[in-house]
């Protein structure tokens, strides 16, 4: 609750990413997402690839509003027998490093964002615009969805008519209070809010 630091939020969106070898699409996301948001906080855990190099280049550039952290313990990726049996105040548990990237944003509302999410400019920014009417202050998470695209074998971009859609809830928007949190699922982390989860709209390409 401490690490939350409520009392001192700021007025605004925050969103916070969970990294692992994300270079592929890692910049493109953060670069649609940056005109919506306040803040995006990215959290790069043992990456082997490009990814710390992208996050300091962004870090550098866009003067602080892209902010980057280094999760240095070896975490167990969410379906693994590790997660399952890993306790979540465990530095090597993905609960705790959820907790620690929700911790590291500065304002009121906050936005569970992954890697390989390219904004639906227009969509995005009505929900947005809509929290800021409400001066940053929500009565229930507002979940989003995207739109599944792939290559086929020609090399043609579309969506995956078997399965189009991505994600039934497992992303929000939130205003964070004392009670936020992720715990341990044996599977995956589990957001606990207290507040109702309503549908806001498709946000997002994933890649």
């Amino acid at each position: 609750i401490d690490d939350l630091a409520v009392a001192g939020r700021l007025p605004g969106i925050g969103a916070f990413m969970r990294v692992k070898n994300g270079a592929d699409f890692l910049e493109a996301t953060i670069r649609s997402h940056l005109p919506h948001l306040d803040e995006i906080v990215v959290v790069h855990n043992q990456s082997t690839d490009d990814t710390p190099a992208i996050v300091a280049r962004l870090v550098a550039e866009t003067g602080g509003k892209v902010r980057g952290f280094h999760y240095a313990a070896k975490v167990h990726p969410p379906g693994s027998p590790g997660h399952a049996r890993e306790p979540a105040d465990s530095p090597a548990s993905f609960v705790n490093q959820s907790n620690f990237a929700l911790a590291r944003t500065r304002y009121r509302v906050a936005m569970k964002l992954d890697d390989d999410h390219l904004a639906m400019d227009g969509r995005l920014a009505a929900v947005v615009a809509h929290i800021r009417r409400a001066d940053y202050r929500l009565p229930e998470v507002l979940c989003f969805a995207g739109i599944n695209l792939a290559r086929d074998e020609s090399g043609r971009l579309g969506v995956l008519a078997a399965d189009p859609f991505a994600g039934a809830g497992d992303h929000f928007l939130f205003e964070v209070t004392p009670t936020t949190r992720f715990i341990h699922n044996p599977r995956f982390e589990d957001f606990h809010h207290g507040r109702q989860r309503i549908f806001a709209d498709f946000t997002y390409w994933h890649l």
